[in-house]
């Protein structure tokens, strides 16, 4: 076994570890049910749709400051790691601020940012400033990102996921993924459900993931080049792909752009967003509203 496979195990034992132990939390919201014509594909979210949990925003900065000094232990640091946290923290915020402002000047709408080098620039920096106890290695940047993240946002698969998934597939219907990500985001399928994305019937020219685009949802960019692979191999239309999020905004706004169908699923409070109010969704109503993924079969004629 290669140490990059040992290193990818790793990770994947950390992910299983630190997702331990969530409990959904259902959403209160009335099913809309409509049978869509025509449907060959399906694209979908990733937090919130597939895996609940997800984004902590309302966590205290103290909170995120001890959180990242334990990220700084299990990944073997040791030295003043609590001014190397609250350091950390702040110069990662920094350099986010600061790549996403470079991809807006290059004319990117929504960028997004892979952090697996800001973290790599942040735990140099750390060591330059003798805060820690050595020089931090490739692997050690990938660890402390995985110990962080998901001790802020654990997740878990959503209950229903795979039997949705394998009906789908067994209808002939091609399935991708569009999602706002980083690395560890797609190894929640191995970490957790033992499979990657291709096992569980995603087509790999069809996941689309911001951190490695550069571009984040609610560019509708992300869809065009999902479509665009499902037009050429397939001679599947927007009008015959259907898009599932738990965002409007974000997940089905820039569907709706692209002529796509679209399934608003209130599966999990915590990533939930109809975005009621909001002036750019004011003229938006999803195809179907749905609060379990079993219920897909419903929205899809045939």
């Amino acid at each position: 076994m290669s140490a990059t496979t040992t290193g990818a195990n790793v990770l994947l034992e950390r992910i299983r570890a630190l997702c331990a132990n969530l409990s959904l939390q259902p959403v209160d919201e009335s099913v809309e049910l409509e049978s869509l014509p025509g449907v060959k594909a399906v694209l979908f979210n990733i937090c919130g749709t597939l895996f609940y949990g997800g984004s902590d925003d309302a966590a205290p900065e103290s909170f995120r400051r001890e959180t990242l000094v334990e990220a700084l232990k299990e990944a073997g640091f040791a030295g003043d790691l609590e001014t190397a946290a609250g350091l950390g923290k702040d110069w990662l915020q920094t350099a986010v601020k600061t790549a996403c402002q470079e991809r807006r000047e290059q004319g990117v709408e929504a960028p997004a940012v892979d952090l697996r080098p800001l973290w790599r620039g942040v735990l140099a920096r750390l060591h330059a400033e003798n805060l820690l106890d050595r020089e931090a290695e490739e692997a050690d940047a990938l660890r402390v990102a995985v110990e962080y993240e998901f001790r802020v946002n654990p997740a878990a698969p959503m209950p229903g996921m795979l039997e949705a998934l394998a009906g789908l597939a067994e209808r002939g219907i091609r399935l991708g993924i569009i999602a706002n990500t980083q690395f560890h985001t797609p190894m929640l399928f191995q970490a957790l459900l033992n499979k990657t994305p291709q096992q569980l019937g995603f087509d790999r020219r069809l996941c689309i993931y911001s951190h490695d685009a550069g571009e984040a949802k609610t560019s509708p960019w992300l869809f065009e080049k999902a479509l665009a692979v499902l037009r050429d191999r397939w001679g599947i239309h927007p009008t015959e792909t259907l898009c599932i999020g738990s965002d409007l905004k974000n997940d089905l706004l820039p569907a709706d752009a692209t002529g796509c169908w679209s399934v608003l699923f209130a599966g999990d409070a915590r990533l939930y967003r109809k975005r009621a109010g909001d002036p750019h969704c004011s003229h938006l109503h999803p195809d179907c509203i749905i609060t379990s993924l079993d219920q897909i079969p419903a929205c899809i004629e045939g």
